[in-house]
């Protein structure tokens, strides 16, 4: 069966089927010409774009090019900042080793994208506010603690309070209680971690070993966003 290829928001490893979408947006030149070259020069016929949406525009000029170039283009809308895209390219890759048929793993992977979960640990809502992305979160003012939030998204992409925590200096702890507490012990699972310093990572990757040894788990080092210290993101694995 002929291969696919994944094109996705966050490559973690290197995959000669995973590539990432900064080929076509990591400046401000126009991305058609970028992807004009991409669909002329690419062998496979089954392309896969897991993204969230950079313009509407954009998810024109892909139909397009896919159309210019006799590509079947499966095109899915990630709702979160997260992990999401590369763990549905890596269920796409293995449904393919199984002989899954692409319409049927475009099925799949739309299955699998509503049962992705997303948990970030803010000390700062300042970043979402700037960006007109606070969504539904109410900031709450304290005059004797600084406030950590725990917010997530739901299927819209809309950003929302899950907790509020007064002890800055266990609140990477609380974050990661709240994690295991919410996860269903019956699953084995995908866990992505996104963290802001080593120690943060460290103090991470010991406490969900100890505690989630049925997940696995992929890492990677958060880009400098104000106020965001560690993001997890989470989907059951085959």
């Amino acid at each position: 069966m002929n291969k696919g290829i994944y094109i996705i928001d966050k490559n973690i490893n290197e995959n000669e089927n995973i590539i990432s979408t900064d080929m076509f947006f990591s400046d401000n030149s126009d991305p058609i010409e970028k992807i004009e070259d991409f669909f002329k020069n690419e062998t496979r016929e089954n392309i896969f774009i897991i993204s969230r949406p950079k313009s509407l525009r954009s998810k024109e000029y892909f139909f397009k090019a896919a159309r210019n170039h006799n590509k079947n283009l499966f095109y899915l809308n990630t709702i979160s900042p997260g992990f999401d895209s590369y763990f549905l390219a890596l269920k796409g890759i293995n449904l393919e080793n199984r002989s899954y048929d692409f319409e049927n793993i475009y099925l799949a992977l739309q299955d699998q994208l509503r049962d992705i979960k997303y948990y970030a640990l803010f000390s700062s809502l300042d970043y979402l506010e700037e960006n007109n992305i606070l969504g539904n979160i109410k900031k709450k003012v304290s005059l004797l603690n600084k406030n950590y939030y725990i917010i997530s998204c739901d299927n819209k992409g809309i950003f929302y309070t899950c907790k509020v925590i007064k002890n800055a200096d266990r609140a990477s702890k609380y974050f990661l209680k709240f994690i295991k507490d919410n996860l269903k012990m019956n699953f084995n699972f995908n866990i992505g971690i996104e963290y802001k310093n080593d120690r943060i990572r460290i103090e991470s990757e010991e406490y969900l070993r100890s505690n989630l040894q049925w997940a696995n788990l992929y890492r990677k080092s958060l880009n400098p966003i104000k106020g965001l210290e560690l993001a997890v993101t989470i989907t059951k694995h085959d």
